[in-house]
């Protein structure tokens, strides 16, 4: 985006625009990340981490896609509704799920309007906004 969020800003966004009581952040462990990881727990995320793989080109893939959604359709009775921060359309499936069982709230996209999903576009029936937009808010 060109810019850099703050994830206390995020948070305390999370809490006071939309309620959020319980907000999970998932992302990939990574040995030398512990600093970050004390920011995002600091911030007030529940961190859930997943196994990263080390690729032939020396990238490192720690999607977490199916981590977050099984774990957003197991604990589907334990929460009111749901907000995702993402741009990814492999979310789209969750969005609808959500939407089924009365559990959706809204989707905040990290990415542009442009470059975020026209599934997640489409799926969220208007209820998306972009952090871009939210600059002057969250930017560190």
């Amino acid at each position: 985006m060109g810019w850099r969020y703050d994830l206390n800003k995020l948070h305390v966004y999370l809490t006071d625009k939309h309620k959020v009581t319980h907000a999970h952040f998932f992302i990939g462990q990574v040995a030398g990340n512990q600093g970050l990881y004390t920011a995002i727990q600091t911030a007030g995320f529940t961190l859930q981490f997943r196994e990263v793989r080390n690729m032939p080109n020396g990238e490192i893939k720690g999607n977490v896609d199916v981590n977050l959604t099984l774990q957003a359709v197991d604990s589907v009775d334990d929460y009111d509704q749901a907000i995702l921060l993402s741009a990814d359309g492999d979310f789209a499936p969750l969005v609808r799920y959500w939407r089924a069982k009365g559990k959706f709230k809204a989707i905040l996209s990290p990415s542009t309007v442009d470059r975020t999903s026209r599934l997640l576009k489409r799926d969220s029936q208007g209820r998306i906004s972009y952090m871009c937009d939210l600059r002057r808010k969250l930017e560190r």
